[in-house]
């Protein structure tokens, strides 16, 4: 590993920190959660009555929309926001250029969508490097044939969440201007 690729590394992650800070920053003024939804959201309505391990599959990020568990560390494109390890993610990284080895996803599927149960900074790293698909441990949320399986994020995953992006209320004072 050479020192200039970690620097690359650790200058990428601080670029991606500062992106997904201006992206709240940003949902927060036009009133949009940039967070990834977490599982419940994503489930819906969906009675989930258990899971099946169907192996390793070839998996589009752009179909990863949900977390379990750390849906606030991350924005919606996977940017790192505080409370990411930076030496984990770049480590991750130098992973990811051949230096050491790249462990496995695990993911969870609801419909066509996934939901990250482990490997969110390696999502991360995947997706600033441009990778599109990639292998993964998938598991399988076996709902009612009566539901439909195509399961899509709710509008409330990157609209207007009140209580997860902690927007004020509003007032009935007066606009200065």
């Amino acid at each position: 590993m050479s020192a200039l690729t970690q620097l690359e590394g650790i200058e990428i992650f601080n670029s991606l920190r500062a992106k997904a800070n201006f992206q709240v920053w940003w949902g927060r003024l036009v009133r949009r959660c940039v967070h990834l939804c977490s599982l419940e959201e994503l489930l819906g309505n969906q009675h989930a009555y258990g899971r099946r391990d169907i192996g390793i599959r070839t998996v589009p990020l752009s179909q990863i929309v949900a977390s379990i568990g750390r849906q606030h560390d991350f924005t919606n494109s996977f940017l790192p926001l505080a409370g990411v390890s930076e030496q984990r993610w770049v480590g991750l990284y130098l992973a990811l250029q051949g230096f050491a080895g790249f462990p496995e996803v695990e993911l969870l599927k609801v419909g066509d969508k996934y939901a990250v149960m482990d490997g969110h900074h390696r999502i991360s790293v995947m997706r600033a490097a441009g990778i599109e698909a990639f292998p993964a441990h998938v598991i399988e949320v076996i709902a009612p044939p009566t539901q439909a399986s195509t399961a899509c994020p709710p509008a409330c995953c990157h609209q207007i969440p009140q209580d997860i992006c902690h927007f004020p209320r509003p007032t009935s004072r007066p606009m200065l201007g």
